[in-house]
């Protein structure tokens, strides 16, 4: 794996509670997506995902449109 990721051993440690953000609704699907994917790409040291839509659009292999990666983040 490269540099930039938190989850080189192939683990990435997620609090319990964001299960209920999902089910309350609070936390859409592609919201948890978002968040796991700037999760597991940010600099833990800092604490800042150097990320965009256009990144978001990329991790994940092209399924989200553009416009899908935007209103993810304007959340």
């Amino acid at each position: 794996m490269n540099n930039d990721s938190n989850f080189d051993s192939g683990h990435l440690q997620i609090r319990n509670g964001i299960l209920d953000h999902l089910a309350s609704g609070q936390m859409t699907p592609d919201m948890f997506t978002a968040y796991y994917l700037m999760l597991a790409r940010c600099n833990f040291a800092t604490g800042v995902w150097h990320g965009s839509a256009e990144r978001l659009v990329a991790e994940t292999g092209g399924v989200w449109s553009l416009r899908t990666a935007q209103r993810v983040l304007e959340r």
